[in-house]
């Protein structure tokens, strides 16, 4: 399928399935939607930022959102809605985005990252910790924290109050981390300039340790006891 076919771009940057089962297609000539039967695409003549659609995405409560070089777009399938940096985004080139469990939209950029709860935005860039400003992946784990990949300078890891880096001092393959997957096992696999890695969660609490016997190695007068906390 080209441009002839209906599609709005030869140069296609993200593709989603909807909950409804279309599929949309993010350009360099606007979004494109295919239902089965036929196309329809839509452009800044009706209501996109920017007609370069970086990534194409559809947050739990079924509204779609446009990543685009000139802002992002919010689409509920009647109207649209753009946020830009005077808005609150971090930068208005936006390539990445996912949902944390909250709910919150993270959105990845080359100058940060920014955070919108529906009604707040907040953005995070070297100044508050993140290892570098130019983002290429985003990924949250099972313990749920934030990762972000940079281009240079390693991933970081987010807590919710702190940023943790990691780089190839570290073990981490290579500092330019281009991917993130999380497996059935919550292990994480970074892709890098450099290779492969794999990093697996630490468990919350310390294994359950279970004594079975004691031997004493010295003896002394008097009475001889030994007491566990009840805990144990």
């Amino acid at each position: 399928m080209t441009s002839g076919d209906g599609l709005s771009g030869a140069f296609v940057q993200s593709i989603v399935q909807d909950r409804d089962g279309n599929i949309w297609f993010g350009t360099d000539g606007g979004a494109s939607v295919y239902d089965g039967n036929g196309w329809r695409t839509y452009s800044t003549l009706d209501g996109l930022a920017s007609d370069f659609v970086q990534v194409v995405f559809q947050d739990t409560d079924g509204t779609l959102w446009f990543g685009t070089n000139g802002g992002l777009n919010r689409f509920d399938g009647s109207n649209w809605a753009t946020f830009k940096k005077e808005d609150g985004l971090i930068h208005d080139q936006v390539r990445l985005m996912v949902q944390d469990d909250s709910g919150a939209l993270w959105f990845g950029t080359n100058e940060g990252v920014s955070r919108y709860t529906g009604q707040v935005w907040t953005s995070f860039t070297t100044a508050n910790g993140l290892a570098a400003n130019d983002i290429l992946a985003i990924r949250q784990d099972a313990a749920g924290h934030l990762w972000f990949g940079t281009a240079g300078g390693g991933v970081s890891r987010y807590d919710g109050k702190v940023f943790q880096n990691l780089t190839r001092q570290d073990g981490l393959s290579g500092n330019v981390v281009h991917s993130i997957y999380r497996d059935q096992n919550d292990d994480l696999w970074l892709g890098t300039k450099g290779g492969v890695s794999r990093y697996r969660i630490p468990p919350k609490s310390m294994p359950h340790i279970f004594i079975d016997a004691l031997v004493a190695d010295r003896r002394y007068e008097g009475v001889e006891a030994v007491e566990l906390p009840s805990t144990v």
